[in-house]
């Protein structure tokens, strides 16, 4: 049987590198940040301006380090996370197939890998606290 993190510092360290990583994703694309257009990203910007995912993912990073005090807010932060790295794996491949964009599917790939591991974390996490 599979069990989620057993101390807390695991939870922790799980939560913190989402946190860590969101903030980082979305200072990437902050106006002052970028440097060149990614034509990868044009599906994603299709929905939504840059800037505006910008804060989406800081968003997301600050829920998910609140989640690191306040354990309620962890499977939320954790299914917006696994959310917005689907999108981006989606954007990519489809910037790939449409846009021949090339090699775009291989950053896709790793998107969607970190997607299928937050959604399983923040399942076990879930699982930690009922178990």
């Amino acid at each position: 049987m599979v069990q989620g993190p057993r101390t807390l510092w695991q939870r922790d360290l799980i939560l913190g590198a989402g946190a860590v990583g969101a903030v980082c994703r979305g200072i990437a694309y902050l106006p002052h940040a970028r440097t060149s257009e990614v034509r990868q990203l044009w599906p994603i910007e299709a929905w939504m301006p840059l800037t505006w995912w910008a804060i989406v993912w800081i968003a997301t990073g600050v829920l998910l380090a609140a989640s690191i005090m306040w354990r309620r807010l962890s499977m939320p932060g954790m299914a917006v996370l696994a959310g917005l790295l689907t999108a981006w794996a989606v954007s990519y491949w489809w910037s790939w197939w449409a846009l021949d964009v090339s090699r775009a599917w291989v950053t896709g790939g790793l998107f969607l890998m970190a997607a299928v591991w937050a959604g399983v974390i923040a399942s076990l996490l879930e699982r930690g606290r009922r178990g």
